[in-house]
């Protein structure tokens, strides 16, 4: 039984390469769960999380870097730079990065770059960095997707297309609302592809 105070929060990848066009509903034998792809294997080294496959640092936890103060970004920049074969990038990955957002807490300011190809977001790719007062990083989040190679990044169907196969296949019913459409660049571990991300609230169906 369902209350107007009750809604359902679903995300939804809408694949849209000129090669397929489906919807890539959620399954436990898949690695893809609501759009993102399954975490990476790590080990533990030190203050770090390292990837099993590559020995990239994935996470680092109080480096001894001290940046100059500078914009968030430009710091941000400064540091991957100084790193990037730790993390494993290149010049090329740097450039696809860019300032997303910026946080502000007690413990410090994170900066977040987001990546992006050819001018679309990346799904869920990103670095992030804190950075104390004093300026000394004391955590890096990689999150940097290889490998992101796509010739042509142009839709092969509109966003609102993609809501509405949406709406169809959920079989979302009642009044949808915070709904939005964002094309993105999905990074699965065989290849990566173009999807809209399809974001709605209804009532149903639940589950």
């Amino acid at each position: 039984m369902y209350t107007n105070l009750m809604f359902r929060a679903m995300f939804f990848m809408i694949i849209c390469s000129s090669s397929s066009l489906f919807a890539q509903k959620p399954q436990a034998e898949l690695s893809l769960a609501f759009g993102k792809p399954a975490e990476k294997e790590y080990l533990i080294q030190g203050n770090k999380r390292v990837d099993s496959r590559t020995g990239h640092s994935l996470v680092i936890y109080q480096t001894r870097s001290k940046l100059q103060r500078a914009e968030p970004e430009a710091m941000a920049q400064s540091y991957l730079w100084w790193n990037k074969d730790e993390l494993g990038l290149t010049d090329d990955d740097l450039s696809n990065l860019k300032l997303h957002f910026v946080r502000e807490s007690v413990v410090g300011t994170t900066i977040h770059l987001r990546q992006d190809w050819k001018g679309v977001p990346v799904q869920d790719a990103e670095v992030s960095l804190t950075v104390k007062p004093d300026l000394r990083v004391t955590m890096v989040h990689n999150f940097f997707a290889q490998n992101i190679d796509l010739a042509d990044v142009t839709p092969v169907i509109t966003a609102a297309r993609a809501r509405a196969i949406t709406i169809d296949y959920l079989d979302a019913r009642g009044r949808l609302t915070g709904e939005t459409q964002e094309l993105v660049i999905l990074p699965l571990e065989d290849e990566a592809r173009l999807a809209y991300r399809v974001r709605l609230d209804c009532f149903a169906p639940v589950g």
